[in-house]
């Protein structure tokens, strides 16, 4: 019985462990009133203007959940 929670538990953590190594983590902005869509990732270059009409530029190099930074220093 302890040989089959041991398999069904290591099979488990490898299938989550896995997972998480293959998440994609990526920047889609939108345009306001068209379709196209620019999708960045991590160490690309990205120009942007906030609705406070403030400009950002710089490399992404971090992307978390709901933010990325822009060159270390910026949280967008």
């Amino acid at each position: 019985m302890k040989p089959k929670y041991f398999i069904l538990i290591s099979l488990l953590i490898f299938f989550i462990g896995t997972q998480v190594l293959f998440s994609q983590k990526m920047i889609i902005v939108e345009r306001p009133g068209t379709v196209k869509n620019y999708k960045y990732k991590k160490g690309d270059k990205i120009f942007l203007e906030t609705i406070n009409k403030k400009r950002l530029h710089g490399r992404v190099s971090q992307i978390s959940d709901s933010s990325f930074y822009l060159n270390n220093k910026f949280e967008v």
